[in-house]
């Protein structure tokens, strides 16, 4: 079918143009610098929600939503390009003893990560697999609703594991008992507002 051609050819140009976008996130969540993670984060999400809207306004078709996800990772990883942020001069003057760490660290990881995102998408390909392009377009927006939900989730929890890891090597468990439940109750009545916004408007 020429879809899934399209859409892997449109995905394949998407995992090239992001590179030096995931690098800028990877190496500054690493550094524990997350008001650059929010602002790589942010450029991302806001321009491919304009490009959206655009296509919604203009009544186009998916071929300008790919093309708009696309273009949202492009313009990102030029504005990490810009700032300095992605650090792929240093990844590109990399020794074989720290590729060998790499990879020793990855055969852990690189088998869970593939099946939690198999497992994530199967749904979406089922569906237009049976339905078609129009019904998976559908299901995404309630799917793309809950994210909004879990961007702030995510970005509290990215913020709380440094915090705890470092309460639990200084103080011991029962401190980072007592943050780790200061946390989750932070959370709660963070987000309780926006919860009960999105029941009533979704």
């Amino acid at each position: 079918d020429f879809f899934y051609i399209e859409m892997v050819m449109w995905f394949s140009l998407c995992s090239i143009v992001s590179i030096p976008t995931s690098f800028a996130a990877w190496t500054n969540m690493a550094k524990i610098n997350f008001q650059r993670v929010t602002i790589v984060t942010g450029v991302l999400k806001f321009t491919f929600m304009m490009g959206c809207l655009f296509v919604w306004w203009m009544n186009w078709s998916l071929q300008e939503v790919f093309l708009f996800y696309v273009a949202s990772f492009t313009t990102t990883s030029i504005v990490t390009f810009l700032l300095g942020w992605n650090y792929l001069r240093k990844a590109a003057r990399h020794t074989s003893i720290y590729l060998k760490k790499i990879v020793g660290f990855g055969k852990y990881t690189l088998g869970t990560m593939l099946a939690s995102s198999a497992l994530s998408g199967s749904d979406t390909f089922i569906i237009m697999a049976f339905l078609g392009p129009e019904a998976v377009a559908m299901y995404n927006v309630p799917v793309r609703i809950m994210a909004l939900y879990n961007i702030p989730l995510e970005a509290l929890v990215q913020i709380g594991y440094p915090s705890l890891a470092r309460t639990w090597n200084k103080s011991g468990k029962l401190a980072f008992l007592k943050e780790f439940e200061k946390g989750n109750g932070f959370t709660f009545l963070a987000l309780l507002p926006m919860s009960i916004l999105m029941f009533i408007f979704a």
